[in-house]
């Protein structure tokens, strides 16, 4: 460009088993070890997501930020498996639950997938897939349920495992998981997994309540409708007549009274009287 020479970063791509400990921030005021000094040391690297320090596993090392943005987004629903140790026993009711989903602070949250491994002395191995990373989302719908996390590791992101790889190690991708990861972030990979948690969110979502219709009764509880069978006779009485000196009028006047009520009676017909003309 303008005579000079542009040099095009070689994309790179590292899938790292991040140990306990080690944090994912791309800077660290603090100093402590960082997932992207487990890798070679190359320009603009980062994470894509981010483990918190006390979880371990698959976390992805890149830097192609067009590809670490459409992992990253809940929009394409990538899915990321848990494997996670919790204290006690969850009841299948409890684990039926991550799946309903469970309201925290800024929002309602579920779990797209959850399967029950093993039964140990104190404690529970649970595998819990999820489509959308919020900060320490798992272990605080596991606390909204009563079960500590003893210890998560992610072993799955998208189509990649973790396989065999020791703790702090880490290898390069191939072209062909490259471009595995690339369809599942793509639209057309990402619509099928969005429709099918639009669907759970749909098919699981609490009915309104209807409002109550007019003429509603509150200090009774008792909703009326405006129907006939609230509305009695009105007739003036002897005195009302002799004070205006007129003859008897029919009206109708709507009456609080719930719906059923035996004081209710049909509805008449309003009878509009002409006005009279008063003397000058």
């Amino acid at each position: 460009m303008d005579g000079e020479t542009v040099h095009i970063a070689r994309r790179i791509y590292y899938l790292v088993n991040k140990p306990q400990g080690v944090v994912s921030t791309t800077e660290d005021p603090a100093g402590r070890s960082r997932v992207i000094d487990l890798v070679p040391q190359h320009d603009h690297l980062f994470t894509v997501g981010r483990l918190d320090r006390s979880s371990e596993g698959l976390i992805l090392v890149t830097n192609d930020g067009e590809l670490a943005n459409r992992l990253a987004h809940p929009r394409y629903g990538v899915s990321k498996t848990y494997r996670v140790e919790v204290a006690g026993h969850p009841t299948l009711d409890e684990l039926d639950q991550l799946r309903k989903g469970i309201h925290l602070a800024e929002g309602r949250v579920q779990a797209s997938d959850v399967h029950l491994k093993r039964r140990l002395k104190q404690s529970t191995l649970v595998e819990i897939v999820l489509r959308e990373g919020r900060n320490r989302e798992i272990r605080r719908m596991l606390a909204r349920l009563g079960h500590k996390v003893l210890r998560l590791k992610r072993i799955a992101f998208g189509p990649l495992k973790l396989g065999e790889i020791a703790s702090g190690g880490y290898r390069k991708l191939e072209r062909g998981e490259i471009d595995a990861l690339r369809h599942a972030s793509s639209s057309q990979g990402a619509s099928s997994s969005h429709r099918r948690s639009k669907t759970s969110r749909t098919s699981q979502a609490p009915k309104r309540k209807r409002r109550p219709t007019a003429g509603a009764n509150r200090s009774l509880g008792k909703v009326l409708k405006p129907e006939a069978d609230n509305f009695v006779e009105y007739r003036e009485s002897s005195e009302d007549q002799e004070i205006r000196g007129s003859t008897p009028r029919y009206s109708t006047r709507r009456l609080a009274t719930p719906q059923g009520d035996s004081s209710s009676r049909p509805q008449r017909p309003f009878k509009k009287q002409p006005k009279k003309k008063r003397p000058r």
